[in-house]
């Protein structure tokens, strides 16, 4: 059974993920629960909808997840392919979470900006995002 992947989408002032973001900003997307190929899309309009502001610096942190499949490897490769054709940077927080053991074995963790998880990172949202299917992660 999968779990949709919800997140939360934080930037700067300047703007955000809905399109009125700046070269210099950073956005972050962090999804939680499960990525798999039945949550693959949901995850992907998250990060595309970041895209969207074009901001300087796209982090999406895979720190929270409790399963990833090559789904997830899919989704940081492509979304990494934008970035650099559109001159912008993109990065990920693994943490010690599947996602890392994922990359890791993929031999990816070198050719990726790896962030590391910081406190403001692990702490829980105030509540729960609920995914597109109602279910509570």
């Amino acid at each position: 059974m999968s779990t949709l992947p919800t997140g939360d989408t934080t930037g700067d002032t300047t703007g955000g993920a809905d399109g009125g973001g700046t070269a210099g900003e950073t956005v972050e997307v962090v999804l939680h629960g499960e990525l798999d190929l039945a949550a693959y899309e949901h995850a992907e309009r998250r990060v595309e909808q970041a895209e969207r502001g074009s901001p300087g610096l796209l982090v999406i942190d895979l720190s929270r997840l409790t399963f990833m499949d090559s789904s997830g490897v899919r989704l940081v490769l492509l979304a990494h392919d934008r970035a650099r054709a559109a001159g912008r940077r993109l990065a990920v927080r693994l943490g010690v979470s599947p996602a890392q053991r994922v990359f890791d074995s993929l031999g990816l963790i070198d050719k990726l900006d790896v962030l590391p998880v910081t406190d403001a990172t692990t702490e829980q949202p105030p509540e729960a995002v609920d995914g597109p299917s109602g279910t509570p992660t």
